[in-house]
């Protein structure tokens, strides 16, 4: 502003500032293109500060947008040309706006710390717990003979602040979401900052009709015409062995698969269990292979001293057969992707019914994989609900190559607006939203320009936006 004003000041005096008008006309074009950079690509390379982000990201023609804005005289749509078309972002933009706007209003006041509160009780804290979710829009604002009082309509209310937060949805107010609720509107400001960023780095065209797996919700959608058809809940990586975040195809699904268990699984997993249990791979319809080549030798269990195996010299394949025990289940998804990532069945059923389900070794689990598999084959000629059922329970391996792949991201969204214009917000369970905030936060430092060539003032421009396909991403 300091360089504007001199400027202005010189106009007054109707002195000659040819050196200051040429330094403004090359600090607005350098902030139009990191703005328009920012807008369009992000402020933030995701190919670093391990975010494990791997789909390339998109890249807008920033000097035709503004050879025509010249051209035309006008910044008119200027903004509407960079952002994300997405209706995730802009529905997310407007949870910001009215999220900011609860921060100039006074931000919610904090809930008062009980072992438990529930439908019945009585207490001050009560009307405190009423007014936080008035604020947040989980309760309406009305009138209340006794506002001290836990009645019907607050439990319903703590319900919808429950369920948008993918807490358990159980009407009383416990540790986890009090803590929820006493997480302060700034953060949450930031939450939706965070993740309209991560809209940044996405193709505009996702597909039509795509499959979307949100890690953090662990759910796999499926999305047509950018509406959300059906929700199948999904099992996810473990903090220590994350789901990347990636785009593909589904090109092939396969019945009755076998497992072949990849190598860091059998090293950590299979072998501490053989050396505990000498019947585990025959009871769990293991077998075992000389190597990883197509013809390789099956050889017997207790041919191999297992006391002696270490990471070194395990070169063995251990495969699994169909079966009801088999890990994955009865129907495996197939998309190439250098991490083996795909999604698949589990014979273990309880645990869709956790909450936070990361339970997996990279792998997305799903729920309902026969209703995911005719939603794929249903344009296929040969196969319908009844024979996919049929081919299933023969217990025979069969891979079926689909139609029409599908587009299949598995994204990590914690905080998004749903198809009834209802904010959602989630834990961070890879820490990616904090390492996100700490590389923004890094951003807002912005280099130095020199005003002039011997003066002592200084005025600053935006940062120069890094390559946007870095050449180790394919």
């Amino acid at each position: 502003m300091t360089l504007l004003t001199d400027i202005k000041l010189s106009k007054a005096k109707d002195t000659h500032e040819s050196e200051k008008l040429a330094e403004l006309d090359l600090l607005l074009t350098d902030t139009f293109f990191s703005f328009g950079f920012h807008l369009s690509e992000g402020i933030v390379d995701p190919y670093s500060n391990n975010f494990n982000w791997h789909i390339k990201k998109p890249k807008k023609n920033l000097t035709k947008i503004f050879q025509t804005i010249l051209s035309d005289d006008s910044l008119e749509g200027f903004v509407d040309a960079l952002q994300p078309h997405h209706p995730g972002y802009l529905r997310l933009r407007g949870a910001l706006s009215t999220y900011s706007n609860i921060k100039k209003s006074g931000c919610w006041p904090e809930v008062p710390a009980r072992r438990k509160m529930q439908k019945g009780d009585q207490g001050t804290w009560i009307s405190v717990l009423r007014s936080r979710l008035i604020i947040s829009g989980d309760l309406p604002e009305s009138t209340h003979s006794n506002p001290h009082y836990f009645d019907d309509v607050l439990e319903d209310g703590v319900r919808r602040f429950q369920a948008r937060h993918g807490l358990e949805v159980d009407g009383v107010v416990g540790s986890k979401t009090l803590a929820a609720l006493n997480v302060p509107v700034e953060d949450r400001i930031t939450q939706i900052r965070l993740n309209m960023e991560r809209w940044r780095w996405l193709p505009q065209d996702l597909g039509e009709r795509h499959v979307m797996v949100n890690t953090a919700d662990f759910k796999l959608n499926i999305i047509e015409n950018e509406k959300t058809t059906e929700s199948i809940r999904a099992i996810v990586g473990k903090r220590k062995r994350p789901t990347p975040v990636l785009s593909q195809k589904i090109r092939h699904l396969e019945l009755n698969p076998y497992w072949n268990i990849p190598f860091k699984i059998a090293l950590n997993d299979i072998i501490p269990s053989i050396k505990k249990d000498p019947n585990y791979l025959p009871n769990n319809n293991i077998r075992i292979f000389e190597n990883w080549e197509e013809n390789a030798r099956e050889l017997p269990p207790e041919s191999i001293d297992w006391s002696q195996i270490t990471k070194r010299n395990f070169t063995y394949r251990f495969r699994q057969d169909p079966s009801n025990s088999n890990a994955l289940g009865r129907v495996k998804f197939m998309f190439p992707n250098k991490f083996s990532i795909y999604l698949h069945d589990t014979p273990s059923r309880n645990l869709f019914n956790m909450t936070k389900r990361t339970f997996s070794s990279g792998c997305i689990r799903i729920e309902k994989p026969i209703q995911l598999a005719d939603y794929l084959l249903r344009d296929h000629p040969k196969w319908n609900l009844e024979k996919l059922i049929a081919a299933v329970n023969s217990k025979k391996n069969k891979t079926i190559l689909l139609s029409h792949p599908i587009n299949i991201h598995i994204l990590y969204w914690t905080a998004w607006v749903d198809n009834d214009g209802i904010i959602n917000f989630r834990e961070d369970i890879y820490g990616r939203d904090r390492r996100l905030n700490i590389a923004l936060n890094d951003k807002e430092i912005s280099p130095e320009v020199l005003y002039g060539t011997n003066s002592k003032k200084r005025y600053f421009s935006s940062l120069i936006p890094p390559a946007s396909n870095p050449t180790h991403i394919k």
